[in-house]
């Protein structure tokens, strides 16, 4: 199952190749991809740049939808028990229910472009101001649990920005960069790893089921060891690992039944030193993130290597 607002469109051959990837994943429920945004008259603007190529369900739930609607494919059987879209809601109604599939069921990101996203002033999401700003709040405390998620700010601050005429004078629109320029930081302080595999303070991961280890593959940068790991699921520690030298390394962490769910687990990484990327690049980041699985008894189910 899928939808189309009226102003979006599929790239060639989208549909089947999403079919293609749930036929190979019969445990995924959700299966979103890339898009490419363009404006009003078709012509490419970029990529959608705020896709996560590792479902985490934390920053979905609180943080921000970084699920392109047009790139998602849904198996019917889930809505069946999840429910339809909230037709009471009017902007947040896809992303309500991404979060009440990815509670119970497993969301995977798969790489290929099959949305073309349009986007210019006039859209329902850009006009939608102080109301949509409301309903993204009042789905964001639902999902979290918190009363000011950090999508209370992030999109306060972009209601904020696309209330000012940007095109009014040069006043204005050094407000605006400034507000996104925040409302980048914002949204960076919240985000697990980089589309190059750069993993910030801390990495979740979902799962789904019963696996009997985690396996984590990655590399060491000189100037980040030693260092710990931290490695808790669901809120308990399981154990502390400690690093000395510089270099690949692969941790395995067997994941006692006593302590997962029936539905959504969650297992965190979390590592106690960052190191600058270079002076250019400005980002803090701990470990690069090469390849991850699940285990269950003598096979794995690996989550692919980071594009």
């Amino acid at each position: 199952m899928a939808w189309l607002n009226s102003d979006d469109a599929y790239t060639a051959g989208a549909v089947r190749r999403a079919a293609e990837f749930l036929t190979a994943r019969p445990e995924c429920m959700l299966a979103y991809s890339d898009a490419v945004m363009v404006d009003d008259q078709g012509a490419p603007i970029g990529m959608y740049p705020h896709t996560q190529r590792i479902f985490n369900y934390r920053r979905l739930a609180a943080v921000s939808d970084y699920i392109a609607q047009p790139s998602a494919f849904i198996r019917k059987k889930v809505l069946d028990e999840v429910g339809l879209l909230d037709e009471g809601l009017h902007w947040c109604m896809d992303w309500d229910l991404w979060v009440r599939i990815a509670t119970k069921y497993p969301v995977l990101y798969f790489p290929s472009l099959t949305a073309r996203l349009r986007d210019y002033s006039q859209t329902k999401t850009r006009t939608g101001g102080r109301r949509r700003w409301m309903e993204i709040v009042s789905v964001a405390r639902k999902h979290s649990g918190q009363h000011f998620p950090p999508a209370y700010f992030i999109y306060g601050l972009e209601s904020a920005a696309n209330s000012l005429n940007l095109g009014r004078s040069v006043r204005s629109r050094i407000k605006g960069m400034f507000l996104f320029k925040i409302i980048s930081h914002f949204i960076n302080r919240h985000l697990d790893v980089y589309t190059d595999g750069w993993v910030t303070r801390k990495i979740e991961f979902s799962f789904y089921g019963a696996p009997a280890r985690f396996v984590l593959k990655g590399g060491w940068p000189f100037e980040n060891v030693p260092v710990f790991l931290e490695i808790i699921l669901n809120g308990r520690r399981l154990r502390t690992d400690r690093f000395e030298a510089a270099g690949m390394f692969t941790i395995t962490a067997d994941l006692p039944a006593e302590l997962q769910t029936a539905g959504r687990n969650a297992l965190l990484i979390r590592s106690s030193r960052l190191f600058r990327y270079s002076r250019q690049d400005r980002r803090r980041v701990s470990f690069r993130l090469i390849d991850y699985a699940f285990e269950r008894a003598a096979s794995a189910t690996f989550g692919g290597k980071v594009p």
